[in-house]
């Protein structure tokens, strides 16, 4: 589109640049996929609040990705993922969206027919965790199992994300590394 707002152009990346873990000094995808940072545009964002307590505060996913008909938001996390990542996951969630639904975002420019609300949201933009499958494995214990098989049946998301599907977000996944690059990476890339 030719009218993109300027602090989308200016957060423009790749998947490969936003998987970075800088404290390991690794990343989590190589794909050159177009995103758009959102930490960057989440700045933008709070400096322009009147209280910039409350814009310090803002947590936001790495990265948005539009493909001109709808939003999806991805997480990257290459640590164990314990009940306080947990936590800051559903914040970063939860803010993210309401950067996202804010008109000063402009995020209408970049889709045709865009709401900034969460009847919107509900059924037009997805979410995605991808995680490190090595320091999250499956749990041993047997009513661990139990849940995880019962939610993977079920399409649920691991780690207490499932709430996010259908309250904020029409898709929720948890992907590893490689299902993130062979079920969204490839698809998006052709």
């Amino acid at each position: 589109m030719n009218n993109v707002p300027k602090h989308f152009l200016e957060a423009e990346s790749t998947i490969k640049e936003v998987s970075y873990d800088d404290k390991n000094d690794v990343y989590m995808s190589q794909s050159q996929l177009k995103v758009y940072n959102f930490d960057k545009i989440t700045r933008w964002y709070a400096a322009r609040l009147n209280n910039s307590e409350t814009g310090n505060g803002i947590k936001s996913n790495d990265a948005l990705f539009c493909d001109g008909e709808h939003f999806v938001f991805i997480e990257f996390k290459n640590g164990k993922i314990g009940n306080g990542v947990k936590k800051e996951l559903r914040i970063k969630a939860l803010d993210s969206f309401i950067v996202l639904c804010d008109s000063k975002i402009e995020a209408s420019k970049l889709i045709s027919g865009f709401r900034g609300d969460v009847n919107y949201t509900r059924e037009n933009v997805d979410y995605i965790l991808v995680y490190n499958e090595l320091k999250n494995p499956p749990s041993d214990s047997n009513k661990d199992k139990v849940r995880d098989s019962v939610n993977q049946k079920a399409n649920n998301p691991r780690f207490s994300l499932a709430y996010l599907k259908g309250y904020l977000f029409n898709k929720v996944f948890t992907y590893t590394e490689d299902e993130f690059e062979r079920c969204f990476v490839a698809v998006h890339a052709q």
